[in-house]
């Protein structure tokens, strides 16, 4: 997984991109039940937007991880183009907004291919790390006088559970 700097409520994109769309004379009661905002809304998942913007398209050059996109297609925008110039970015995008159309065969792929490479990796791993049954990853520092590496952690132990000796003695 990688830290990102932000990830934007779903609703906030929706009522944006709804908002851009709607002509300026468009009442409230309207928009709020467009975009789900009404707790009249019977639809619990798709806004009601009965084709208004099928004609429309939306060009998001830096989509990020999609939310405006998505929630574009949810709105039922004719055309959606994404793009954004990091490759990790590029990778959610595609997460988002293709690989759900896959359904059940995207599943079945992702794990038949996830047994694979882990068969063909099995002996590479045991070569590095032996017979070990399993590993902590951290953030490392380099000295900078040394060269060595310096794991970031504060603690070595992974569990500690309430009155045991290990702990009391560790303590």
């Amino acid at each position: 997984m990688i830290f990102w700097w932000t990830r934007k409520p779903l609703i906030s994109a929706r009522a944006f991109t709804a908002a851009a769309l709607l002509p300026e004379n468009t009442s409230v009661v309207d928009f709020k039940r467009i975009t789900r905002l009404s707790e009249d809304n019977p639809h619990k998942y798709q806004p009601i937007t009965n084709g208004k913007f099928k004609q429309f398209t939306v060009l998001d050059p830096f989509a990020g991880f999609g939310s405006i996109p998505l929630e574009a297609k949810r709105l039922g925008v004719g055309k959606v183009i994404a793009s954004d110039l990091l490759p990790t970015t590029y990778v959610f995008l595609k997460a988002v907004l293709e690989y759900p159309n896959y359904g059940e065969r995207l599943i079945s792929d992702v794990k038949r291919y996830g047994e694979e490479l882990l068969k063909s990796i099995e002996e590479d791993v045991k070569e590095l790390y032996g017979d070990a049954s399993g590993f902590v990853g951290t953030w490392e520092v380099k000295c900078p006088h040394c060269g060595n590496y310096t794991p970031l952690v504060n603690k070595w132990w992974l569990l500690a559970i309430k009155g045991s000796e290990e702990r009391k003695r560790r303590e």
